[in-house]
């Protein structure tokens, strides 16, 4: 039986690999334009994101640890996030941290990777 917990959480440069799939991703909040925004995911990648109609367009704070978010999806054929739901999460001076994040993605989905 394989991992759900595997199959969903994906960073930015994994999402070719997850065309037609749910996923969810976590990133920085980097530009926002009605329903269309950009991610920077934990990995550096800049990732397209669309936001269902039913969703409230999203503001780009000045406080960077409010711009962590964890987006609820769907990949589309072209590599462009459907988001169907939202959770602002709360970066570095609240106890999120992105880099160790991305070790997580990484040992999960690389379980073989030895980390110092």
């Amino acid at each position: 039986k394989k991992n759900n917990f595997k199959e969903m959480r994906i960073s930015g440069s994994q999402l070719g690999e997850f065309k037609n799939q749910s996923i969810l991703l976590v990133g920085e909040l980097e530009s926002s334009n009605g329903n269309q925004c950009f991610l920077k995911a934990t990995d550096g990648v800049k990732v397209e994101c669309h936001l269902n109609n039913q969703l409230p367009a999203l503001d780009v704070a000045m406080d960077e640890s409010a711009n962590i978010y964890e987006f609820d999806g769907f990949v589309d054929d072209s590599g462009i996030l459907q988001v169907n739901h939202v959770v602002q999460l709360h970066g570095d001076a609240h106890g999120f941290n992105l880099e160790n994040y991305h070790r997580l993605l990484e040992f999960i989905h690389h379980p073989s990777l030895q980390f110092a």
